[in-house]
């Protein structure tokens, strides 16, 4: 056995993964290159199994539960367990000379080149989108005057193409413009407008003696409208004793 260090584990933390609990574990090499690897208590029982037929001696292996292994206190318990359990596995197998527990321990592999730009992508947009959205933590900061005015700019063209380029009322739009320019009209509603402004062609004595005759011809009727004998109906004739 060479007198440099060996292998190391350390158990960091531990989640829960659909009701299972996995174990993030920091391994270090002898030459002091760094990385972590996720596992579940089956995948570490199983390299036990594995192991105990390569070592004569091993650590005693962390006992499963099947009621409770949920348990907040009881993961604790089995982490710290765990860690001793690798503690001793490294002292029999400094070197990890076993080729399951090499393979156990090993870093995983470095994703593809084209899942390593994906993903470099997907942060690129995250980070443009996290950029442009409002931080409503931070006070908006004031507007300079060049600012300002492009803004208004901006808004007044904006108003000119949507607002004031439909066919409203003209007298309501002039109050609705941002740099004071009188709203231009559209053609339906300046053809309106013109309409309105323009004098009727019939005088308004005219339209009221053409009412006035209309209304005398259908108050006094030359011919009756119907028989007066056939509208009254007489009572018949009552008798009383």
């Amino acid at each position: 056995m060479s007198g440099r260090p060996g292998y190391s584990a350390k158990f960091l933390s531990n989640t829960n993964h659909d009701g299972h609990t996995a174990y993030t574990i920091r391994v270090v090499n002898p030459e002091g290159a760094v990385w972590t690897i996720v596992r579940r208590y089956r995948e570490i029982n199983e390299l036990h199994e594995t192991l105990r037929l390569h070592h004569e001696t091993l650590p005693r292996m962390p006992s499963k539960r099947l009621w409770g292994n949920q348990d907040p206190a009881f993961i604790r318990r089995r982490q710290h367990e765990l860690q001793e359990y690798f503690e001793g596995v490294l002292r029999v197998d400094p070197d990890m000379a076993t080729p399951a527990l090499k393979s156990f321990l090993e870093p995983p592999p470095p994703p593809p080149p084209a899942e390593r730009n994906t993903s470099r992508a997907y942060i690129q947009i995250f980070d443009k989108m996290q950029a442009r959205l409002l931080n409503l933590a931070v006070p908006p900061a004031a507007l300079d005057e060049a600012e300002y005015a492009t803004r208004m700019q901006k808004y007044s063209h904006a108003m000119r193409v949507t607002v004031l380029g439909q066919p409203l009322d003209p007298l309501l739009m002039e109050q609705a413009t941002f740099d004071q320019e009188p709203p231009p009209f559209t053609p339906c509603s300046t053809e309106h407008l013109e309409a309105l402004k323009e004098p009727t062609t019939i005088q308004d004595g005219n339209l009221l003696s053409d009412l006035l005759e209309g209304l005398q011809e259908v108050l006094h009727q030359e011919e009756p409208i119907a028989d007066e004998k056939k509208l009254i109906v007489p009572f018949p004739a009552t008798s009383y004793s």
